[in-house]
């Protein structure tokens, strides 16, 4: 009978060193991999991979000669230095920012996401890095003055695929029809062509859609919502999240978002409270 306890006890012991074993080997995590932890895997291929979206001035933008340039694009390769990381650009569109997180085909997003509910519930974000209000933008000829003016089965918005928009609008404007674009440009030429009545798009933005077209276009305000940008990255991966965070509570503490936002923004600040 002793025998026997023995045997079980040693049998125990075993499972249970087996078992703390395999907790430490998962803690080390693995070289390599789809399970390996994200700030392990830049650290040991030197390279990050980010998500952006193109043709969204001046957050992000294609020069010319091909390259990426922008304020969310310049924040990315400073997040590159400090990790020791060529940074990869992925563009997607702004619907395919959240899959892309999803599938970690990319590392994190940059590509002006604001934080909502539903998103929350998708992927993580780190703390604000900035929070610009958004407004409608119209022709300049058109009658519409006001926000309410837009309340209209008139009256056709036009939106971004992949924005908040389509949450926000029907409970504010719910008379006004909706009609979804691609991209952001896409929704800017259906307003420049009359196929749509209003966009709505950051004051930045619009500012620079004002400005590429004089004396065609015009803002309606107040604005009809503060955003909330944070930078993307996929649920599940607390070191990642831990040092994303903490760097952009840094980037926003010592004056280095000021200075890309007075660079790339023209003045005003990236933090409004």
């Amino acid at each position: 009978m002793r025998g026997h306890l023995r045997l079980a006890s040693v049998g125990i012991v075993i499972a249970v060193l087996a078992a703390v074993a395999l907790v430490v080997d998962r803690r080390q995590g693995p070289v390599s991999g789809q399970n390996e932890e994200i700030l392990q895997k830049v650290l040991r291929t030197h390279v990050l991979t980010v998500g952006t979206i193109s043709g969204n001035p001046p957050w992000s933008i294609t020069k010319p000669n091909g390259e990426l340039d922008g304020y969310d694009i310049a924040i990315a390769k400073l997040i590159g230095h400090d990790l020791n990381a060529k940074v990869n650009f992925v563009v997607t569109s702004g619907a395919g920012r959240i899959p892309a997180l999803q599938t970690r085909k990319v590392d994190l997003v940059l590509a002006e996401l604001n934080y909502t509910g539903p998103r929350s519930l998708a992927v993580a974000y780190t703390q604000v890095y900035s929070n610009p209000i958004s407004q409608f933008l119209v022709k300049a000829s058109s009658p519409y003055k006001t926000i309410q003016s837009l309340n209209s089965p008139a009256v056709t918005l036009g939106y971004a695929l992949g924005g908040n928009e389509a949450q926000i609008w029907p409970a504010m404007l719910p008379n006004a029809k909706l009609q979804a674009f691609t991209t952001v440009a896409d929704a800017e030429q259906a307003l420049l062509s009359g196929r749509v009545t209003a966009t709505g798009e950051t004051d930045i933005l619009n500012r620079e859609l004002i400005k590429a077209h004089p004396g065609l276009l015009r803002a309606i305000n107040p604005a009809y919502i503060k955003g909330f940008v944070g930078i993307g990255l996929p649920y599940g991966d607390f070191d990642w999240w831990l040092w994303l965070d903490r760097w952009v509570a840094y980037f926003n503490y010592t004056g280095q978002n000021q200075k890309l936002w007075d660079q790339y923004m023209g003045g005003g600040s990236p933090l409004v409270p």
